[in-house]
């Protein structure tokens, strides 16, 4: 009789920790069939410009005043990102604004730079309105309960 391997249930060595963290990541299978790009290190993204970092992107890029910003169709609503990534401006807003959080726990939460994170700031400040309503319509709880009831999707 064959014995159960128990293999699976050890902790991966460094060697496979590196391999799955250097492997190359698959894209082109997004949320309804949405390709979204690869992952890019802050490093990566700083060494590439910004037309081959928007050319990443399946979907058009709608560029904005600010370098580090942009719309992609599809992505996030359509809510301004940070270019080169699939992060809202939002997300940045929320942990710098409302919760204080230093530049650097923003750069080591979010593999971004500098630049892309301030860039971030500076669009919120040109466009405080648009994205206090977009935050505000994402933390109406009431309107997520009427669209996604719970007890309506079983979580497997």
């Amino acid at each position: 009789m064959n014995k159960p391997s128990t293999e699976r249930h050890q902790k991966p060595g460094p060697r496979r920790v590196a391999q799955a963290l250097l492997a190359p990541q698959r894209w082109g299978e997004g949320v309804g069939g949405r390709e979204s790009p690869p992952g890019l290190g802050a490093e990566e993204q700083r060494a590439m410009g910004r037309t081959e970092l928007a050319a990443r992107y399946k979907n058009p890029v709608q560029w904005t005043e600010h370098p580090w910003v942009v719309r992609v169709e599809g992505y996030q609503g359509n809510e301004p990102i940070i270019l080169g990534t699939r992060i809202p401006v939002r997300v940045i807003v929320i942990a710098w604004v409302r919760q204080g959080m230093p530049i650097w726990e923003v750069l080591e939460n979010w593999d971004v730079n500098e630049a892309q994170v301030y860039d971030a700031l500076s669009y919120y400040y040109d466009h405080r309105e648009e994205l206090q309503a977009i935050i505000r319509e994402q933390e109406d709880v009431v309107r997520w309960m009427r669209e996604y009831p719970p007890g309506k999707y079983e979580v497997s």
